[in-house]
């Protein structure tokens, strides 16, 4: 096989500094208290025939500024905006970036000047990682392999709530549901050079990186920075590789969870009312995920262990399409879906949340040989938010003399919809 590709990685610290993390707020407008484990921005420069291609990934719950920072990008390097996947890997314990008006907790103007700032530091070592990686590209192999990993858990849990006349209701709650079936596809990728030395991995699976949210950092109520599950695997698979870049992509993960947790959600014995603790001691927490990280690692590198590097030629193309179907209000529910092929391999960038049954069906109907399904793939420019299968709506819809909690619940999206406009695609592209 001619050898035509080529590749390249780098990455940069993207952690705020010691002074800097008071003023940053996260998810749910919660403020930082100090620094758990660093934040990091990842690019992996692709070049095959002539056609070049990025992966850019950033320890943020969502990549900033889309609309802005991607057509800025693709003229700085000069590679087609519809060649740059650019996600977040949805850590919930992270700066937020990009202005969100659509979400419930409103930032201060202290709050969006800090917000600025940080960005600003982040949008010079984003130009510049994709510069790096760029020019750190050479010859190199491509090889695949699925595996499967066993941290993650569906989690929209099954509640019942018994009333003083003893008559039982159901209603769904977000919780560790145990018995649900959960995807727990793994993808590694592995590019290396001609002499085997590995120059980048990427990996892909299906889970929230939640772990860590709400970790009590101090006893005023804030947080403590840290990459979850995501950017710890990076590191460490980093550590174990030197000289390599690992890139860790959230699956189609919607509904699904690690299986620890930083809030312990059960039902309460005595009546069935949702129970909510949180672990006393961010140091707590960081054992969990010290412990979860330690087995994904164990499964990401059990499965590169039957990868072996043979594409040599790895033909590049790309695709950007809108999903539109009925919605419950007046507007389409759109959803972008962006189609990255590598030879081999399918990467369908979602910009949302999508549940993991879709992206089963995605794999499985995929004409790709391997396909992974990327959420929060530069989801701000018009954020789908959590799209739920039928069946997820259907439960939402349920009548409860309490509500039910399922994030996303009350989606905009019609059932009978989603899936087959997302196949539809599937097929065109």
């Amino acid at each position: 096989m001619e050898q035509t590709l080529f590749c390249g990685a780098a990455k940069a610290d993207i952690t705020p500094g010691e002074e800097e993390v008071s003023g940053l707020f996260g998810l749910m407008g919660v403020h930082y208290g100090g620094i758990i484990d660093r934040l990091a921005l990842r690019v992996i420069a692709l070049e095959n025939a002539g056609v070049q291609a990025l992966i850019v990934s950033f320890d943020l719950d969502k990549a900033p500024e889309p609309v802005t920072w991607l057509p800025e990008l693709a003229a700085h390097t000069g590679i087609s905006e519809e060649n740059i996947l650019y996600f977040g890997t949805h850590t919930h314990t992270a700066p937020t970036t990009t202005r969100r008006p659509k979400e419930r907790h409103a930032p201060t103007d202290d709050d969006l000047a800090n917000m600025y700032r940080y960005e600003e530091a982040v949008k010079e070592k984003l130009f510049a990682c994709a510069d790096e990686a760029i020019a750190a590209m050479r010859p190199a192999r491509m090889g695949c392999a699925y595996g499967k990993s066993y941290i993650n858990v569906n989690r929209n849990a099954n509640f019942e709530f018994e009333d003083e006349k003893g008559d039982i209701y159901p209603f769904i709650n977000e919780a560790m549901n145990w018995g649900a079936w959960v995807d727990r596809t793994l993808l590694t990728v592995r590019f290396e050079d001609l002499e085997g030395n590995p120059i980048a991995f990427f990996i892909n699976y299906p889970l929230h990186c939640c772990l860590m949210f709400l970790n009590r950092y101090d006893d005023e109520g804030h947080v403590g920075l840290s990459g979850d599950i995501a950017g710890n695997t990076s590191r460490h698979m980093e550590e174990r590789f030197p000289g390599a870049v690992a890139v860790w992509s959230s699956g189609a993960a919607g509904d699904v969870d690690p299986v620890l947790f930083n809030t312990f959600i059960y039902p309460d014995p005595a009546d069935g009312h949702v129970v909510k603790e949180q672990i006393p001691d961010w140091k707590i927490s960081e054992m969990q995920l010290r412990m979860l990280v330690g087995w994904h690692v164990k499964d990401i590198c059990d499965t590169l262990r039957t990868v072996t590097c043979e594409d040599t030629a790895v033909p590049i193309s790309s695709k950007i399409v809108w999903s539109e179907t009925p919605s419950q209000t007046d507007e389409p529910y759109r959803i972008r879906v962006q189609a990255l092929r590598l030879g081999r391999i399918l990467l369908l960038g979602i910009g949302g949340e999508l549940y993991s049954s879709f992206g089963k069906m995605l794999r499985d109907e995929s004409p790709a040989e391997f396909t992974a399904v990327i959420n929060h793939n530069a989801s701000l420019i018009d954020d789908a938010g959590y799209i739920l299968d039928d069946d997820a709506i259907a439960r939402a819809a349920q009548e409860a003399p309490t509500g039910h909690f399922i994030p996303g619940g009350n989606t905009r999206s019609v059932p009978g919809h989603v899936g087959p406009s997302l196949l539809k695609i599937l097929k065109d592209i």
